[in-house]
């Protein structure tokens, strides 16, 4: 089976790649109104809930590892912005969760599900409402939901090219350290233009892409427990 956090290097190996690839065609995205989500800092999971502020010991009994998950004693996406945290894997049920810290306080939230069910948003938008900003490309679809100086991001993609294989991401954090990772709550429509972009350069056989992908996998490879 894939890697399941290679799933995530990749995206995130994607995202760089969107913020410094500024030559695709422009994308028609579908703007939404503006709209206040439903407790948009908060995930809910089988344990309870976790929001933005909590300890990280709350986001250890909301989403509690499974028996078989391989466990992380740090932040997975985040690492760049906030390397403590405490995250887990697991490939038999194709979900992992992670939350990043502070000083004890959780600033990232992100849960990554695989399964093509997690990837569609009816049933996501009757959960948390209408999103303040929404883009739909050809590869993946961006939803997000700002409060105050935070933002909560769901993104879905399916490209077919055997990367893009996620069901879908949710990730919540401060809006500038998300721009870090080219996560732009003003700005939807570049990211999942640049995705529709990488996606069809995968299709075309471009090594820069897959070098990048393929470094990315032997990275988090190479973090597993």
């Amino acid at each position: 089976m894939k890697s399941y956090l290679s799933v995530l290097f990749a995206l995130a190996c994607f995202a760089t790649l969107a913020g410094c690839n500024k030559q695709a065609e422009p994308l028609s995205s579908a703007p939404a109104p503006v709209a206040e989500a439903h407790k948009p800092l908060e995930l809910e999971g089988p344990g309870g809930t976790v929001s933005i502020g909590d300890d990280l010991s709350a986001a250890q009994k909301a989403f509690p590892a499974p028996t078989d998950a391989k466990e992380f004693d740090s932040s997975l996406s985040f690492a760049m912005i906030a390397p403590e945290g405490w995250a887990w894997m697991d490939e038999a049920n194709e979900v992992s969760f992670e939350a990043a810290s502070k000083d004890g306080k959780i600033v990232g939230l992100v849960v990554t599900k695989r399964k093509k069910s997690d990837g569609e948003p009816g049933s996501f938008l009757s959960k948390t409402g209408e999103p303040t900003r929404k883009a739909e490309g050809k590869t993946a679809q961006m939803y997000v939901w700002e409060s105050g100086d935070n933002a909560r991001f769901w993104v879905t993609a399916s490209g077919g090219s055997g990367i893009f294989d996620i069901g879908s991401m949710t990730i919540i954090g401060n809006k500038e350290d998300l721009k870090l990772l080219n996560y732009r709550s003003d700005d939807p429509e570049n990211f999942v233009k640049q995705l529709d972009l990488v996606a069809e350069q995968m299709k075309d056989g471009s090594s820069l892409v897959k070098d990048a992908v393929g470094d990315a996998k032997k990275k988090a490879d190479a973090g597993k427990k």
